[in-house]
């Protein structure tokens, strides 16, 4: 018996350990103290970052109006940003040193930041929750660890290529922002058009943080295609439309344009006399009509902390996001952590949806899914019927 036991006791122990370490993984990091930490790694101060701060404003007023109120059971919800400046690695480092003392990675705006933390998070077994566009390309790998209440940018271009057929419009190009996720997108996209019998006439990409689009534009004039996708962010892109809108070739053409872009910021930024054809998805309502409970208390409390501040489409979904989040905090009640919010935020119960007046929003799993279609025109964004 003796010499059974030693012989597999190696193997036993290397069970053990792996097992111990399993364990580990799994463990739950429950937040101690009065504050409650979620963080943030985006553009703040750098080539895009008026997409960042203006899908932050409606956070930060919904948690200030939160904290004054109480916070979550007493608790103080802090909102930490670490500015990336724009640049994609830029103290990444930074995650690693305060991972222990964070309940949730929350509101990242690049893919590319989101895929890198993600991967961290799941390998220290944390949430990465209410991206500010969410991705099924992301969320696939990731779906134990990643949350998103709204249509992720595949659904909403998934609508404007219904868009496109409803106009009987069978091809289109691809412009697009040069990244490892990106041309993840435009992959699934070009799948997409597969399936619905559409071309992809030619995928076209430009660098990060540049306004060199001058290859692009020529290329585009040659094609002069019916309509093009548009997959970058606001201040590269506002720069390009506005040399198009100039051009009597692109006149007829459709510009598609997911959420991802910023639309708060590019209406800023995108100031033009003639007018060319730009259809926007968003993964909310707008926030221009008391047509739901959440807009009159979103502007409420938005003007309360930033009187001087235009609402926005990033804006409301910032609060939407905040609320959501702290409804679930709230839920898990004392014992708060990464897993735990997580896990209400897919279980919220229905009486805390009752008494927000959320019900009117949401569908009977607790998300939104429902694009929104907007045509650009004089300044001003006009609902569609996104079907």
């Amino acid at each position: 018996m003796f010499v059974f036991l030693k012989k597999i006791s190696p193997l036993f122990l290397m069970i053990l350990i792996a097992v111990g370490f399993y364990l580990y993984k799994q463990k739950d990091n429950y937040i101690k103290g009065n504050e409650i930490n979620i963080v943030q790694f985006a553009d703040v101060s750098g080539f895009n970052a008026q997409r960042t701060l203006n899908f932050d404003y409606g956070v930060e007023a919904y948690f200030r109006n939160l904290n004054e109120n109480g916070g979550v059971g007493g608790r103080k919800v802090i909102f930490r940003k670490i500015d990336n400046k724009g640049e994609k690695d830029l103290s990444l480092d930074k995650i690693y040193e305060i991972k222990d003392t964070v309940a949730s990675f929350f509101g990242f705006v690049d893919f590319y930041t989101s895929k890198v933390v993600l991967e961290t998070a799941a390998g220290e077994n944390r949430p990465f929750l209410m991206p500010f566009c969410s991705a099924d390309f992301l969320k696939r790998e990731y779906e134990r660890f990643y949350y998103s209440f709204t249509p992720s940018i595949e659904d909403e271009i998934d609508a404007l290529l219904e868009y496109l057929a409803s106009r009987d419009i069978k091809s289109f190009c691809i412009l697009y922002e040069d990244d490892i996720c990106m041309r993840n997108l435009v992959k699934e996209v070009k799948n997409m058009a597969k399936d619905k019998r559409m071309d992809v006439e030619e995928s076209l990409f430009y660098k990060k943080n540049t306004y060199l689009f001058s290859d692009i534009y020529k290329r585009l004039s040659e094609l002069s295609p019916k309509a093009v996708l548009v997959l970058g962010s606001y201040k590269e892109i506002s720069v390009f439309l506005k040399k198009i809108s100039n051009d009597i070739v692109f006149s007829g053409t459709f510009f598609l344009i997911p959420s991802y872009i910023g639309i708060d910021a590019f209406s800023e930024n995108f100031k033009n006399d003639r007018d060319i054809n730009l259809i926007f998805s968003q993964p909310v309502f707008s926030p221009f009509e008391d047509k739901f409970h959440i807009v009159k208390e979103y502007r409420k409390v938005f003007k309360k902390y930033y009187p001087k501040k235009e609402f926005g489409f990033d804006s409301l979904k910032g609060y939407l996001y905040a609320k959501i989040f702290s409804l679930a905090m709230e839920s898990a009640r004392k014992e708060i952590s990464g897993k735990k919010i997580l896990y209400f935020l897919k279980n919220i119960p229905y009486i805390k949806y009752n008494r927000e007046n959320l019900i009117e929003i949401l569908n009977e799993n607790g998300t939104l899914n429902k694009v929104y279609l907007f045509r650009y025109k004089e300044g001003k964004l006009f609902e569609m019927d996104a079907g």
